[in-house]
């Protein structure tokens, strides 16, 4: 399998640590599916909890610093993520459902890999963002 380092990925432009790595499946060296993409050296990282497609973030949760949270129904043609519409609530429960079903899935990676601390973080994190913090 590619190494998360050949995996290429269009980084949200809300995110600005280095490095990013995708955690999440890769098709023809491009970020693909639902995953993380974790940016920083060490704790406290940057996430973007959600869908690839083609390399391009899709949909989710970026996870900025602390408690800032964008929920990314979107992205702008700058890759910055667009919140869904104040009057329509069903479109941030989507976004959450995403961000976690991302986290969800690098959980099940790091399990299979047979690393159960990363594993577990990864199903905390998902279970963190299964709804939106502020309904």
């Amino acid at each position: 399998a590619p190494s998360a380092a050949d995996c290429r990925v269009i980084i949200p432009a809300d995110l600005i640590q280095r490095p990013a790595r995708w955690l999440g499946d890769c098709i023809k060296s491009r970020a693909e599916g639902l995953g993380v993409l974790r940016l920083g050296k060490a704790e406290p990282y940057q996430f973007f909890l959600g869908r690839m497609a083609s390399g391009r973030p899709v949909q989710g949760v970026l996870k900025v610093n602390g408690s800032q949270l964008i929920p990314a129904y979107r992205f702008d043609p700058e890759w910055r993520g667009v919140v869904p519409e104040a009057d329509r609530p069903e479109q941030l429960t989507q976004v959450f459902r995403t961000g976690s079903a991302g986290a969800s899935a690098a959980a099940r990676r790091f399990a299979s890999q047979g690393n159960a601390g990363s594993a577990a973080y990864y199903r905390k994190l998902a279970e963190d963002y299964r709804t939106p913090p502020f309904e």
